[in-house]
């Protein structure tokens, strides 16, 4: 009997009770959450199976998640600065999003409007080289503070356990993998951010003061709900504006969207009237935290836009995941050609494809050749030289008129008259000699009147003194 109560009693004893479950430090591998009995137990009469808890997966403090989209080719941007030399930023990776770095010209093959292109190289790193522009949209919703009154364990809620003041939240991984980014980028490189929740803040705009984009990313807070779309939009806006530049807009969010005007519909419609159809291109790259997220509206984004969507299920993988898209932004290929398009303002479609280990992988572009504004003007160009023409006609005209001594104006009909300049001693009739001739009114005589130029100004007397000008 003693044996039985003691036997009993040691298994209600939870192992490891003195311990509490949370999330690691960023930087350090998770540790797998220790078995626990349910809470709030009272009496230790019956022996009782520990709840079952979410199993840790094996860290990966290297590799991101597996992506079974990552392997393949991108065209993350072109630049069309020297037409008709065209240049394409061409992103290959494999299984794990991890760049191919080891490929030669000869195993990229292009083709313009149908037609194969020759002599495809790549292009002089010294002659050409675009420093980096990041903008990050990173979300700020109440969701990143972690579970409310739970602990957060793999993108689940443990049951009974309260996260310690102190313990990292989501937004502390965040802040930790978006820091470790941007201390890897050169002086010349530009970095913006741009943060979420209830509203879009643009906090930094595209500065290379890197420590002051890390000082303002310190300083983000989770609060309030996810205002997603928008401010990819507001990325869109302020990526498009930049020219001379490799630039890249990296968003992560952890939630679905429920604030937002815009939806990722609108939005690649915004990138292809006013990004793609203007010349400039940018890649966006999405990430997703957790379980809870819109995974198809943020892989659209990111598939129109030649960037990558990530699937992060915690926390622990985002470093991971920036270190991969830095990766692949690094290790983009520079592909040149020479395009046969000689018509200014046509439109190019072309692909390229890369041929990797026995597979091969394609993407394709569009753009328009520059000088679309030269043709314009070259069809325009007479009918606005005539209305130059006609704009300094009439300011001369109106000028010439401000610049008379005096002058009358003699009224034939309604809004219909004649201007005579006056001199210093004007006669008024119907004769040849007057200044101001009246020719059709019977009541003027042949000399009618006289305007002379006094001290005090133009005097109009009747030559007549029976016969007065004013009738």
């Amino acid at each position: 009997m003693a044996l039985a109560v003691i036997t009993a009693f040691f298994a209600l004893i939870p192992p490891s009770s003195a311990q509490t479950y949370g999330p690691p430090s960023p930087g350090q591998n998770p540790p797998p959450p220790p078995a626990q009995g349910p809470p709030g137990m009272q009496q230790p009469m019956q022996p009782q199976q520990p709840m079952q808890q979410p199993q840790a997966p094996p860290p990966s403090p290297m590799l991101p998640p597996p992506n079974s989209a990552s392997a393949g080719l991108r065209i993350t941007q072109y630049d069309l600065s020297q037409f008709p030399i065209v240049r394409l930023f061409a992103s290959v990776t494999g299984g794990r999003g991890l760049p191919i770095k080891d490929l030669r010209p000869e195993d990229f093959a292009i083709t313009e409007n149908g037609k194969p292109v020759e002599n495809v190289r790549f292009a002089n790193p010294e002659v050409f080289d675009l420093p980096l522009a990041i903008l990050f949209v990173i979300d700020v919703s109440g969701s990143m503070e972690g579970i409310p009154n739970g602990g957060f364990a793999w993108g689940q809620p443990m049951p009974g356990q309260q996260r310690k003041e102190g313990e990292a939240r989501p937004i502390d991984y965040e802040i930790e993998a978006v820091k470790g980014f941007i201390a890897q980028l050169e002086p010349p490189d530009q970095v913006a951010l741009i943060k979420f929740s209830e509203s879009v803040i643009f906090v930094q705009d595209f500065t290379a003061d890197k420590q002051l984009v890390i000082s303002e990313v310190e300083k983000l807070r989770p609060f309030g709900q996810t205002r997603l779309y928008d401010s990819i939009r507001q990325a869109m806006n302020a990526a498009r504006q930049l020219e001379g530049y490799r630039s890249a807009v990296i968003v992560l969010s952890d939630g679905m969207d429920n604030a937002s005007t815009e939806t990722p519909e609108s939005l690649i419609t915004f990138y292809r009237d006013e990004v793609l159809a203007k010349n400039v291109s940018f890649s966006v790259f999405t990430l997703g935290l957790g379980d809870e997220i819109d995974e198809g509206g943020l892989s659209l984004i990111a598939d129109e836009t030649g960037g990558q969507f990530f699937k992060s299920p915690t926390p622990y993988d985002l470093k991971a995941i920036y270190q991969t898209i830095l990766s692949q932004i690094l290790n983009e290929y520079v592909l040149e050609y020479d395009s046969r398009e000689s018509r200014q303002g046509a439109i190019i479609e072309g692909s390229v494809t890369a041929s990797v280990e026995g597979s091969q992988y394609d993407s394709k572009f569009t753009f328009r050749s520059p000088g679309l504004g030269k043709v314009l003007a070259r069809l325009l160009w007479p009918g606005v030289i005539l209305m130059i023409i006609a704009f300094v006609a009439l300011i001369y005209l109106t000028i010439s008129k401000l610049l008379r001594a005096a002058w009358v104006t003699v009224m034939v009909a309604p809004l219909e008259g004649k201007d005579f300049v006056l001199h210093d001693d004007n006669l008024i009739g119907r004769g040849e000699e007057c200044t101001v001739q009246i020719r059709h009114d019977p009541g003027v005589w042949l000399q009618h009147a006289r305007i002379q130029l006094t001290n005090d100004g133009f005097v109009l007397t009747a030559i007549d003194e029976t016969n007065p000008p004013l009738f």
